[in-house]
């Protein structure tokens, strides 16, 4: 998605030390974004902490066009993708077989490290 690596080229170039936080808006769904340093990933990260995906449209795989822009552009970056919190119950074994990984000192979140293209 366009809009999504847009954003994430912003959010990048207005980054500081450690870290920078956005809210990404697009067709009624948010996405609250972290970039920067994440203790759980062990380095810089595209940290996604919250998702709302609007009701009327869930279950369409917006999610997972979200996700795989974000882990495209990681892979160009050579960063991690880390998800926290995860509630949804059928999302942690997608990931797993994803390649995440559940970090020992977060439960609930998520992370997949991508080396640079």
């Amino acid at each position: 998605m366009k809009e999504v690596v847009a954003f994430l080229d912003e959010l990048k170039s207005n980054a500081r030390f450690p870290v920078i936080s956005r809210y990404f808006f697009h067709d009624n769904d948010s996405i609250y974004f972290r970039y920067g340093y994440s203790h759980s990933a062990g380095g810089t990260a595209i940290t996604i902490s919250n998702i709302t995906i609007d009701e009327e449209h869930q279950g369409e795989g917006r999610f997972s066009r979200y996700l795989t822009a974000v882990e495209e552009y990681a892979k160009a970056e050579g960063c991690a993708v880390s998800l926290e919190s995860v509630v949804n119950p059928f999302l942690p074994e997608v990931l797993i077989r994803k390649g995440y990984t559940v970090p020992k000192e977060a439960f609930g979140n998520f992370v997949k490290k991508f080396d640079k293209e």
